[in-house]
């Protein structure tokens, strides 16, 4: 079968929490936040909210269910350096969920400064489950994935995405990789999952006085088109066949037809566990680490001074041991 690329992963996609730790040289202002969420079911987008006017904080969720299926997006970002995009579907349903951190900065240290970006990123994972013992049909599938990049100046020096496809035509999904591998990225069964860690990036020279800009967004995103199975037989999840109602249907009551565990699978994607945010060192937070480039008199001087240094050491091995 064909399934069409997901729109969610042509725009750029990025990741990382944004308190900086920076030392005397660099002036920065305090990061714009971003957060953005979408859902739908069948095609009917659900409404959004936030992101709020706490620029320390903010926050997005989108929300939509009903006997066709269940779309969630929810996604914040705070200036302490904590973030989160979770998304799932199930049914005939998206979620999508992004994060953004927008940075600028000033090189104030008088001197032509070296700069290296060390961030960190949290653990997360997607999954493409169908519950067993249902199977899809033709045409169904499952999809989650997830982006990251973070940006210098408008050029991108980190990038990492991950995705996953479930379809009638493979019994276990597919994975699909490009960018950094995370920390300890594995595929489990029907999750791909990854480790938190930190990880380095050069950004190379800033002028004395030059402003620069750093750009880290996150994005997942869950997609699912598949139908009802009667659980009556036992397995499925949260309930199925157990009373609850096995095929949701519109003569059930809101909190039955919303509990759309009776679908055939969900897929999922979650990105940020800001739990160790009181760490030492903190976790999710950026740091910039500037090294000082010589002028091109002193790395003269520098070589002028090893040149008389050498000089002095062959004069001492041809003349030999001081006879006095």
């Amino acid at each position: 079968m064909h399934i069409k690329p997901s729109p969610f992963r042509l725009a750029p996609l990025a990741v990382a929490s944004m308190v900086l730790i920076w030392s005397a040289g660099a002036a920065h202002a305090a990061p714009v936040l971003g957060a953005l969420t979408t859902a739908s079911v069948n095609s009917i987008a659900a409404p959004t909210t936030g992101p709020g006017t706490d620029p320390s904080w903010v926050t997005s969720s989108s929300f939509i269910a009903n006997t066709l299926g269940r779309g969630i997006g929810y996604a914040f970002a705070a200036n302490f350096g904590a973030y989160t995009v979770s998304s799932s579907a199930t049914g005939i349903a998206t979620g999508t969920a992004k994060a953004s951190f927008d940075n600028t900065f000033t090189n104030t240290s008088g001197v032509e400064q070296f700069y290296t970006l060390n961030f960190f990123i949290y653990g997360g994972s997607i999954s493409t489950t169908v519950f067993a013992p249902a199977g899809l049909s033709d045409g169904e599938f499952l999809k989650a994935g997830y982006g990251a990049s973070i940006k210098f100046n408008g050029n991108t020096v980190f990038s990492s995405a991950a995705e996953l496809l479930r379809d009638d035509d493979n019994t276990m999904p597919l994975l699909t990789t490009s960018g950094t591998a995370l920390n300890g990225g594995t595929l489990s069964g029907d999750t791909y999952f990854w480790n938190s860690a930190t990880y380095s990036v050069s950004l190379g020279l800033v002028a004395a006085g030059a402003t620069f800009n750093i750009l880290a967004e996150v994005l997942d995103y869950a997609e699912a088109d598949v139908g009802v199975y009667s659980f009556t037989g036992g397995g499925g999840y949260g309930g199925c066949g157990s009373g609850y109602g096995d095929l949701p249907s519109e003569g059930q009551s809101d909190a039955v037809a919303q509990r759309v565990d009776c679908f055939k699978g969900a897929a999922r994607a979650f990105y940020g566990d800001p739990l160790d945010v009181n760490a030492s060192p903190p976790p999710g937070q950026f740091q910039l680490i500037p090294s000082v480039v010589p002028e091109p008199g002193s790395l003269g001087l520098v070589a002028g001074a090893l040149g008389a240094g050498l000089l002095a050491m062959r004069r001492r091995r041809r003349d030999g041991p001081d006879q006095g």
